[in-house]
């Protein structure tokens, strides 16, 4: 987690798009019959999403805390 907290916004969301591209891979693949044991690695990955999901966040709430209210 400190890893992913230590790359820019861009990073994170490039990380993300690169996930969800190796989720999709994977799902093609199991789905056409082949690389079964590839599965068990989506839940890795999901999480992974959510902990870039939730850095964001995080970042995103902390910016609205600084601005000043209007």
């Amino acid at each position: 987690v400190s890893e992913l907290r230590g790359k820019s916004d861009a990073e994170l969301l490039g990380r993300k798009t690169e996930l969800e591209h190796e989720m999709f891979a994977i799902r093609s693949s199991v789905a056409s019959g082949s690389e079964k044991e590839k599965v068990g690695s989506i839940p890795q990955k999901r999480k992974e999403i959510a902990r870039i999901l939730t850095i964001l966040r995080e970042r995103e709430l902390k910016q609205e805390l600084r601005e000043p209210l209007l």
